[in-house]
């Protein structure tokens, strides 16, 4: 049982771990894009914005990935 228990914090440690550097990189990505734009929103925008350009990105990605597009 104990071993299971260690598998599974270690599962998670590791999901974590994943999941922060993958935030990371997408807010990197978005800081290096306001700064090449000189964009600047209120914090209260500012969240909002980040999302759009997130979906925004992953649709792109999306679509150059998908091999059918001419």
């Amino acid at each position: 049982m104990n071993k299971s228990l260690t598998l599974i914090a270690l599962a998670a440690l590791i999901a974590g771990a994943v999941y922060i550097s993958t935030q990371t990189e997408k807010d990197t990505a978005f800081e290096e894009w306001k700064a090449q734009y000189g964009v600047n929103w209120a914090a209260s925008e500012e969240d909002y914005r980040r999302i759009v350009f997130q979906r925004n990105v992953e649709k792109i990605n999306k679509h150059n990935a998908d091999k059918t597009q001419t």
